[in-house]
């Protein structure tokens, strides 16, 4: 058999993830705005030019964290790690997407190698949400500002990474899959599951952490987070 991964799996009302999906983006799109006001207010007088130097800029402390690595070290791995990791997973949710309504292209070796590029981008967010909360709350980093919304996003987010690889390995318990082993997160939880799982089970839990919908009170979080 080709390897592949079947969308949607486990999920028989396919009309409400797209409705969570809407109910999520709302949310975000609310937050946007909310920041954006704000952020006008303080650049009414200001002129946004772009050049060389600015992108430069942008490249090297907004995605690649120049300054925080500057000031902190650690503080500066932690962050690249959630920055990328999550990037990582929103590059495979869109790879996935054009997969099943644009071209399909996902099967066979590439889709091996994604499924290994995604659990290892995975990985990255789950072990930089780790390394914040224990910075936060268990080294206590003095400039560290511990605030209910900040908590309450940290676990979200540590929700919806975990959640997300139990799924998956309830998937792979369940499947069975001879190239499971390119999915090595997923695989190793899968010997957390019980063999095989009830299929009724398995419905149940596949519908709900693995929604875009349970994403929506992290991006509704009124003040912006710094969780590292």
């Amino acid at each position: 058999m080709t390897p592949h991964r079947e969308l949607f799996w486990g999920i028989e009302h396919a009309w409400l993830f797209y409705f969570l999906a809407a109910v999520s983006v709302g949310f975000f799109l609310h937050g946007v705005v909310s920041r954006g006001r704000i952020w006008l207010r303080g650049a009414r007088d200001v002129r946004l030019r772009l050049s060389g130097r600015g992108l430069r800029s942008l490249a090297l402390d907004g995605l690649l964290g120049r300054r925080i690595f500057r000031g902190d070290l650690t503080a500066g791995l932690c962050h690249a790690l959630i920055l990328w990791g999550f990037l990582g997973l929103v590059v495979g949710t869109t790879l996935d997407a054009m997969d099943h309504y644009v071209v399909s292209f996902l099967s066979g070796d590439v889709y091996l190698v994604f499924s290994a590029y995604v659990d290892a981008s995975g990985m990255m967010l789950l072990v930089g949400l780790a390394w914040a909360a224990a910075r936060r709350y268990l080294a206590r980093v003095p400039r560290l500002e511990n605030r209910a919304p900040d908590l309450v996003l940290l676990l979200w987010l540590l929700a919806a990474a975990i959640s997300g690889f139990l799924v998956e390995g309830l998937r792979l318990a369940i499947q069975q899959p001879t190239w499971g082993q390119w999915s090595f997160a997923g695989l190793a939880v899968s010997g957390a599951w019980p063999a095989p799982p009830p299929a009724a089970f398995a419905a149940w839990w596949s519908a709900w952490p693995s929604s875009p919908g349970s994403h929506a009170p992290g991006c509704s979080t009124p003040w912006p987070p710094r969780p590292a």
